[in-house]
This record gives C-alpha cells, structure tokens and sequence, in this order.
C-alpha cells in the first residue's frame, strides 16, 4: 500500500526524495532485487528529473543517462552551471573529473534508468497498479496492433486510454506526440498513466521497444 499522503500529493512540483524512496520499497516489498538503491542524502523536495540541459533551471534535478551510443554525464557540469542541485548519474564524480558544489546532492547509483523509472512511477503515484497494462511490442506493426487493440477494447465499453508512436489518447482527449519513439522517457509515460488514471480509465495500451522493456 503506498503512502496516501503521497497520493494526496501528486500535485505538488516536487517530492520528498526519502518518501519517494520509501514508496518505491513499499511497492517493490516482495521483490527483493527490485529494491531501491542506498541513498545517503539529506531529505530535500525535489522537482521531476530532466536528462536535457535545456530544460534545467535553478534548483532542477538532473539525471545522466548512458544510452546505446550516447552518454548524459559529460552534462552534468554544464546542468550544475544552470543551476541544477541534485544530481543522479551512474558513474562517480572523481571518475568524471567533477568538483561537486556544496549546495549539490550528487547521488551515484548502479543504474540509472531503472532508478529514474522506479522513482518516475513513485512520483506520480504508481499509476500503473490501477490499470490493466497492455504492451505491444515487436519488430513492426506495432502502431497498427496498439491501435486495433484499443479499438476492440472501446468497441468493448472498456474505458481505456493508448500511448503510441503517434498518440496518447486519454479519455475524449488525444495529444500527438512529436517524440517519434515507440516508448517515451519514463517520467512521461507515468504522467500519461496518471492521467489516465484520473480519468476514470481502467485499461492502458502502451506500445512499447524491447529497449522500453528493458
């Protein structure tokens, strides 16, 4: 059961780090190798993570990800120079030449995606434990298979909402997606999820890359 003063919460810009933590523990209770890793910090609220430069501000939390071909840490200096103070990244900070400002939270963890999908899912709620979750996956079609799957399911009178190449459908709304990826960033995936929670929908299609999985 995840704290209910974190669910009355979501709202709020920012979050508890320790109660985020303490929820992802909750959730993952009986899965002993999902638990979240060690953090030694102090408990600061937080804003949503951003692994883009661009969106950092004063205060933003950043998160570097190593991707296939790409790699997020050489931004961390140039987040802090924004003014971002708490950091999440995979590799430590002497090992990246960096002088960590006093005012900055630097958090190493083993793996960063994981980490920002689990705290993504915490942070609004884990929306997905009240919906009845479909992943489409595949080499191609996938967008055509979400698509038809949604439409059985309507045709049904399942209130169900879609996130797709092209789309998030969440009730009567439909939002186009400019991100041309099967599977967004966590964080926006959650947030969809969330919303279609608050809608009323108890279904989700969710097209999705064997990356996204894993």
């Amino acid at each position: 059961m995840i704290n209910q003063s974190s669910i009355s919460n979501l709202q709020s810009p920012t979050r508890s780090i320790k109660q985020l933590l303490a929820d992802w523990q909750t959730a993952v209770s009986n899965t002993p190798h999902l638990q979240p890793p060690a953090y030694h910090g102090p408990d600061i609220a937080i804003p949503m993570f951003t692994e883009k430069t661009s969106e950092v501000q004063p205060g933003s939390s950043f998160v570097a990800r190593l991707r296939t071909g790409s790699d997020g840490h050489p931004w961390i200096g140039k987040a802090i120079e924004l003014g971002a103070t708490f950091i999440l990244a995979q590799k430590s900070a002497n090992e990246l030449g960096l002088t960590v400002p006093e005012n900055v939270i630097y958090w190493q963890v083993p793996d960063t995606a994981q980490t920002l999908a689990w705290l993504s899912a915490a942070w609004f709620g884990f929306p997905s434990q009240q919906l009845v979750m479909i992943g489409v996956t595949g080499t191609n079609g996938k967008t055509s298979t979400a698509d038809l799957t949604y439409g059985i399911l309507r045709a049904a009178g399942l209130p169900t909402g879609m996130v797709s190449t092209l789309k998030a459908i969440i009730g009567d709304r439909e939002e186009a997606l400019e991100l041309h990826v099967s599977t967004p960033e966590a964080p926006v995936v959650q947030r969809y999820l969330r919303q279609m929670v608050d809608a009323g929908l108890t279904h989700c299609i969710l097209e999705t890359t064997s990356h996204g999985l894993a």
